[in-house]
């Protein structure tokens, strides 16, 4: 598209927008032709002051020498566009206006109407250096988020293992939400973990609360991560609870 072809495509746009402001600065600026049409459809400016109503728009074009008789593409002329009364009589029209709406209506739609500048979008250039961070921030949410897809809004869902371990691996576990409590809290784990309860030493919300009571078990989120730690460092026998735990517990300080 040569410079002024955009400059008429420009024109014709801020008669559709209604903008007199940017008519007549186009007109001062550049060599406008009023009378341009758009290539595919035959739309000019007063055509689309006419099709939006923009009484004042018509009345510029009119006054800058726009021409009403002009054609578009399927033989209609500006008069025959407008639902507007004032634009009807100011064009010289005559006959029943609504039925020759009815008879010329127009789908076609400029790009700039189809696809319209969003007014808080950013320039592009700006976009490839600020997105950069939101975008590595997304994906890091996506892939360490837990899913909350297929959760029972009565249950509670909670992370749990046995404390010092070499396996770190957390299993998930239920908790009806209508019995939060301690007790309950340690029936789960002791099943679940293949542990005996007498050898519950404490259980430890990480990375460092201890579960004392049953407010503290009925505070706790989905995907919570917890772990109980065993008196005397017993070790559950293999092949007990879903896990099986096996491996040696480590003598060693656990840094969280």
């Amino acid at each position: 598209m040569t410079a002024t072809s955009e400059n008429d495509e420009s024109f014709r746009e801020a008669a559709c927008n209604g903008d007199k402001d940017s008519l007549n600065k186009l007109l001062e600026t550049f060599s406008i032709d009023v009378n341009s049409q758009n290539p595919v459809n035959g739309w000019s400016a007063l055509h689309w002051g006419c099709k939006r109503n923009h009484k004042s728009v018509v009345e510029f074009l009119l006054q800058k020498g726009a021409n009403k008789d002009l054609l578009t593409a399927k033989g209609e002329k500006p008069v025959d566009l407008t639902t507007s009364e004032d634009i009807f009589n100011l064009l010289g029209g005559t006959g029943n206006r609504i039925a020759i709406l009815n008879k010329n209506e127009s789908n076609f739609t400029p790009n700039y109407l189809a696809n319209p500048v969003f007014p808080y979008t950013q320039p592009v250039a700006d976009l490839g250096s600020t997105n950069l961070n939101t975008q590595q921030k997304s994906i890091e949410v996506i892939s360490t988020a837990p899913t909350m897809q297929g959760l029972n809004e009565n249950e509670l869902v909670l992370k749990i293992r046995v404390a010092y371990l070499d396996d770190r691996d957390f299993i998930e576990v239920e908790m009806d939400k209508s019995n939060l409590t301690f007790e309950s809290l340690k029936s789960v784990m002791c099943k679940e973990l293949g542990i005996e309860r007498r050898l519950i030493n404490k259980i430890r919300k990480l990375p460092n609360t201890i579960l004392r009571k049953d407010k503290d078990v009925q505070r706790l989120c989905d995907f919570q991560e917890l772990e109980v730690v065993l008196t005397n460092n017993k070790v559950p026998p293999a092949g007990a609870g879903m896990r099986g735990f096996a491996a040696p517990i480590k003598n060693q300080e656990v840094l969280y």
